[in-house]
């Protein structure tokens, strides 16, 4: 050693005999420095191991919020994971070389003093060298090897068992796996280290020593840290899937379970619910592989059904003749099946519940074990039975109770049977067989108004404005028409890359409000063809706006049978109104006309009228909801219904003179009371207040005292049409005052 203390002191331009005690107390004062330095060190290399600790409790606090937001647990677990890897690997990266840095210059420190010379360094070296020579010490990387995986395997279990009652055995391989990496990984560090740095071996014992050229190694490639940020950002990729696979991929309850209902042939599911103490049928679910999913829930009256075969989803209320069908988003798995494993990460085992059941197999009779899992808090208790003797894990039972005046009350209850025979029948053949229709609400703006099927287009303030339709009742036209943006348009919005913000409704890109045609004289007069105008319905989808409304002329003029403008305003929205503003164009107008077409000469009856835009109710409906033709109810409509409710909007549009000629210049009307008999002697009048004499009297909206209508011995009493039909009836309001 002191040959190797003289090496280093001549290495520095010492002579190892001139070395004098100040120089000796200044190697002291730097190597305790040195050592100050790396005990700061070594607790910065720390701080990512307290993150993930930080991270590992927020994720297991916070379920409540992450089922909240709609974030699957996993999925955000998978995200921690790759975040703590990225934290770790940059920290290790940043204050990984200066420890060894630090290390070494300790090292180099205590080699050029007398009483560190001789001391021998504490553990068992794993790495060492003889002459130019590395070695391996192999009893010690098995020990060392060991004493990780039994800490892992400890460590892990122990947090299982206080989480879920329970031993992690499937985790187990996984345990064993990564300290053995954590092992590797030491042993390559000493390996590339320089040989100057490894404790020398005067005359090791071959038997447990390896020399270097008998282990085969591959350093890593120094162009993996030259990539810059798309070559680390690749690696943490990479290592976060590797993390997210060995953490939160098959473990004992939550990902074997789910891999054993995608494995099973059939799922027969039976939900309850409890009616004072009598259980309820709730819901049941079928699944069969290769078909689908369909689940009916039970609502008092009304059985709703739901189908999905992996690629539409098929809603249906008993109570609608129609069933909406739409692409699927999700595979369609039970609330009661998914939420189960999600429950279970944090049950304790209750051996007191299992139960033994007899069930027939392939015409056999075997005894299987449900083992139980239980969650109590306060107000909740929770019991899932899962079957493990077919190796995969399958939920069998699940029961719910809530604390009701010191006593459990079952609330739920699901009973779940697997791959028993099934002949599920899907859609559209079990519609077709019951005589309902399917609607696709998502095919209206793209297939029904595709822009191929026209009467006319032209484009306006970067829209491409279109008339869909055209039908005439009488002198009533009833048209369809569509605003979208143009090609031009959206290739401009996507080379911006501008895009409209998440909204939970459809956006589109422009809007239409229809209008009359007019224009301004040169004498400052204005000419006009005025119509009334009724807008029944409107739709927003796929960023196309669809509007269906009414017009009946309001006056008379020349060719006005022979074709009509289709005039209004046009509105730009979302996020073309950001692009053309930026442009510094024109972000709306009126139009008169837009488009002008021939008036149909065939007329369409009210009944076909009726028919094609009752076809058309459910679809817009389902997205929209409620509007004046497309109300709620107009889903459930019979045809005699449906064609009522349009012509009473129809008829809206004729002027009021034709409605005073029906009921004439006065209305009579019967007054009775709560027992149905004639209210002799009631005051009928607008505005009611107390008079100067302390009686009441009537006043109109200018505050002028009116003269009230009172009722005869049979309680009739007749109102001027005035009052019903004139300038300010809208304002108007009649009270009534009797004793």
């Amino acid at each position: 050693m002191n040959n190797l203390r003289n090496t280093l002191l001549q290495q520095d331009g010492l002579d190892p005999k001139g070395v004098t005690e100040l120089e000796l107390s200044q190697f002291r004062t730097l190597l305790a420095r040195e050592q100050k330095r790396a005990r700061k060190l070594c607790w910065l290399m720390q701080i990512p191991m307290w993150f993930f600790l930080v991270a590992m409790i927020g994720l297991i606090t916070s379920e409540s919020l992450l089922e909240t937001l709609n974030i699957p647990f996993v999925t955000a677990s998978g995200l921690v994971m790759f975040g703590i890897w990225i934290v770790i690997i940059f920290w290790i990266r940043r204050f990984g070389p200066r420890v060894k840095q630090s290390q070494d210059r300790i090292l180099s420190l205590k080699r050029k003093l007398p009483e560190q010379v001789d001391q021998k360094l504490k553990g068992i070296p794993l790495v060492a060298r003889h002459e130019e020579t590395k070695l391996v010490f192999w009893p010690g990387v098995l020990l060392a090897t060991l004493l990780a995986i039994s800490l892992a395997v400890i460590a892990g279990n122990t947090m299982w068992w206080l989480l879920t009652g329970s031993f992690w055995h499937s985790g187990i391989i996984r345990q064993i796996i990564i300290p053995i990496l954590v092992v590797g990984f030491i042993i390559r560090v000493g390996l590339t280290s320089p040989i100057s740095s490894l404790k020398a071996l005067e005359s090791p014992d071959l038997r447990f020593w390896i020399a270097v050229p008998r282990i085969t190694y591959a350093p890593i490639p120094r162009v993996f840290w030259r990539t810059g940020v798309v070559g680390f950002l690749g690696l943490m990729g990479f290592i976060g899937f590797m993390s997210f696979f060995l953490f939160f991929q098959g473990n004992d309850v939550y990902g074997r379970a789910m891999a054993a209902m995608k494995e099973a042939r059939s799922i027969h599911a039976i939900g309850y619910g409890f009616e004072e103490g009598q259980r309820v049928k709730g819901s049941e679910i079928r699944y069969e592989q290769g078909k689908g999913t369909h689940i009916q829930w039970f609502r008092k009256e009304q059985i709703i059904n739901m189908y999905d075969d992996g690629q539409y989803r098929y809603e249906h209320e008993q109570s609608k003749k129609y069933v909406v069908k739409r692409k699927s988003k999700n595979p369609l798995l039970p609330r009661e099946l998914t939420d189960l494993p999600r429950y279970l990460k944090w049950t304790r085992r209750d051996p007191d519940r299992d139960k033994h059941v007899e069930t027939v197999v392939q015409g056999n009779v075997r005894g299987v074990m449900y083992k139980c899992y239980k969650r109590e808090d306060s107000k909740t208790l929770s019991l899932m039975w899962v079957e493990r003797a077919s190796g995969t894990p399958r939920f069998r039972s699940y029961e719910e109770y809530r604390r009701v005046d010191e006593r459990w009350e079952q609330v739920e209850l699901v009973e779940i049977d697997y791959d028993q025979p099934m002949d599920l029948v899907m859609p559209p053949e079990v519609f077709e067989q019951q005589g309902i229709k399917i609607v696709e609400p998502e095919t209206v703006s793209q297939a029904e108004y595709s822009l191929d099927r026209a009467l006319a287009t032209t484009e306006v303030l970067g829209l491409t404005f279109a008339v869909q339709d055209l039908k005439r009742w009488g002198d009533t036209l009833l048209l369809t028409c569509s605003v979208r943006a143009t090609d031009q348009s959206l290739k401009e919005l996507k080379d911006a890359g501008i895009s409209d913000s998440p909204s939970p409704r459809p956006t589109v890109h422009g809007v239409f409000y229809p209008g009359s045609w007019w224009q301004r004289r040169e004498d400052g007069s204005v000419e006009e063809r005025p119509y009334s105008i009724v807008v029944l319905g409107k739709l927003h989808q796929d960023n196309v706006y669809t509007v269906w409304y009414a017009m009946l002329p309001k006056a008379d003029w020349p060719g006005q049978d022979k074709e009509v403008d289709i005039c209004g305003y046009v509105h730009i929205r979302n996020a073309l109104q950001k692009l053309r503003r930026d442009q510094g164009l024109k972000l709306n107008g009126g139009f008169h006309p837009l488009l002008t077409l021939d008036i149909p000469q065939a007329e369409t009856s009210l009944a076909q009228l009726s028919a094609y835009y009752q076809s058309l109710a459910p679809k817009v409906v389902e997205v929209m909801h409620s509007q004046r033709l497309f109300v709620s109810e107009a889903r459930d409509m019979s045809a005699k219904e449906f064609q009522q409710h349009l012509e009473d909007l129809l008829l809206g549009l004729r002027p009021i003179q034709e409605t005073w000629d029906k009921t004439g210049p006065n209305l009579t009307i019967e007054l009775v009371d709560e027992k149905d008999r004639p209210v002799r002697g009631a005051r009928l009048g607008s505005h009611l207040r107390h008079s100067v004499q302390g009686d009441y009297e009537w006043i109109d909206n200018r505050g002028q005292h009116v003269e009230a209508s009172i009722s005869d011995d049979q309680g009739r009493v007749t109102l001027p049409g005035i009052r019903l039909f004139g300038a300010r009836a809208a304002r108007d309001s009649i009270s009534c005052l009797y004793v």
